[in-house]
C-alpha cells in the first residue's frame, strides 16, 4: 500500500477529486481518505508542522501498515527563479527548531542524504503529461516564512531549494518505522514573492471563517489585494504539479 501524507487538503485537491477519494475517518485534526479507483492508496491530510507530522504519519503506518510513503505538499521557493507549481524531489532534508531569531548553525539538525528510488512495486504509469521534477534540498521550520529576504537567506545560507513545516518530520518518523518513504515539494510562493500578513497569522488556525476574516483584513489593507488575489492562481498551480505527480504512481495490486 502507498500512503500519501500532506498538511492540508488543498495541497491535493486535484488529485483527490481526480480519482474520487472520499474522506472515511476523521481523528482529529487528522482526516483519512479512500477510493475504489485506487484501492492500495490512502491520503491522510492534516499533518501541519512538527507534531501533527510526526502524529499523521505514526496513524497512517499504524492503521494502514504501507509499504511506502509520500511526503507530499506545498513550500516557499528559497531559490531565485522558481515558479509555482515547480516540483522538488527532496534528496536533503533539514531543520530548524526554534523561533527565527534563533535560527543559525547552532540550531540545525540534517539527515543523511535520502534514497529517492521507487521501490518495485509501485509501477510508473505512462501519463501523457509527465512532470519535470528537480531534486534538491529541503528545510523543515517552525514558522512559516513569509518574507523574500529571509527566504533568500535560508536558501543561500543552507543551499536549499525550498522551505516548508513537515517534511523533516513526516521523514524522520516513517524512518524510525522502517517505511521507505520520499518527499515531494511543490512551489506555492517563490523567493520574489513576500506573502501578505494574513497569510502567515492565518496558516495555521483552524477557525472555518477564516476567510470571513481575510475579507475583513482587505477591506484594511488595499495595498496588498493583489497579492491575496494571485495566491488562488498559485495554489491551483501548485497542487496540479502534485496531482500530475501522484497520478504517475501506482502501487501493483497485491
Amino acid at each position: 500500500m502507498l500512503a500519501i501524507v500532506v498538511a492540508f487538503k488543498e495541497e491535493v485537491k486535484d488529485y483527490l477529486r481526480r480519482h474520487n477519494f472520499k474522506l472515511v475517518a476523521h481523528d482529529k485534526p487528522l482526516r483519512f481518505y479512500e477510493s475504489r479507483q485506487e484501492p492500495e492508496v490512502v491520503v491522510v491530510d492534516g499533518a501541519f508542522g512538527r507534531r501533527r507530522a510526526e502524529e499523521a504519519t505514526r496513524e497512517i503506518v499504524q492503521r494502514y501498515r504501507p509499504d511506502y510513503i509520500v511526503s507530499a505538499g506545498f513550500a516557499g521557493g528559497t531559490r531565485k527563479g522558481l515558479r509555482p507549481g515547480d516540483l522538488f524531489i527532496c534528496n536533503r532534508l533539514m531543520t530548524m527548531e526554534g523561533p527565527a531569531s534563533l535560527w543559525g548553525v547552532e540550531s540545525l539538525n540534517e539527515k543523511p542524504p535520502l534514497e529517492v528510488a521507487l521501490p518495485q512495486w509501485v509501477i510508473e504509469r505512462d501519463e501523457p503529461d509527465r512532470e519535470e521534477i528537480e531534486y534538491g534540498g529541503c528545510m523543515s521550520v517552525t514558522q512559516l516564512v513569509p518574507s523574500s529576504h529571509m527566504k533568500e537567506w535560508i536558501g543561500t545560507t543552507y543551499s536549499v531549494s525550498v522551505i516548508d513545516m513537515e517534511s523533516y518530520w513526516v521523514s524522520e518518523t516513517a524512518a524510525s518505522y522502517g517505511v521507505p518513504h520520499v518527499v515531494v515539494r511543490s512551489v506555492l510562493d517563490p523567493l520574489e514573492q513576500t506573502l501578505p500578513k494574513f497569510v502567515s497569522d492565518t496558516v495555521s488556525d483552524e477557525d472555518p471563517h477564516r476567510w470571513r476574516r481575510a475579507i475583513t483584513y482587505l477591506a484594511t489593507h488595499l495595498s496588498e489585494t493583489p497579492k491575496l488575489l494571485r495566491l488562488p492562481q498559485q495554489v491551483n498551480a501548485a497542487s496540479a504539479s502534485l496531482d500530475r505527480f501522484l497520478a504517475q504512481l501506482a502501487p501493483a495490486a497485491s
